[in-house]
């Protein structure tokens, strides 16, 4: 178990996140990461580098990301001081 455990913590530890100055995008691959970034950078808000990373991430794995899948958010409010969180993932209603 614990070399299971060890060998997840080191495939995390290769994902690609980067920081510039004070922007911050971590995704599933490098492309959409740069996507996030960029769309910052061009002054573009948090929401435009979610959905920046999420046009890529559809192109380059859309067998696990894109319309219609699941999604987790994490967003630091620095005006309360507070993170907040959206979980996107969930299962249909048993009953329509």
């Amino acid at each position: 178990m614990r070399l299971w455990i060890t060998l997840l913590l080191l495939l995390a530890a290769t994902l690609p996140a980067r920081a510039e100055g004070r922007m911050m995008a971590a995704t599933a691959h490098p492309l959409a990461t740069e996507a996030a970034l960029e769309a910052m950078a061009r002054g573009g808000t948090v929401a435009d580098a979610a959905l920046a990373a999420q046009a890529v991430l559809s192109v380059v794995e859309p067998h696990a990301s894109g319309l219609l899948g699941g999604a987790v958010l994490l967003v630091w409010d620095g005006q309360s001081r507070g993170l907040r969180h959206y979980e996107g993932i969930a299962g249909a209603p048993a009953v329509t």
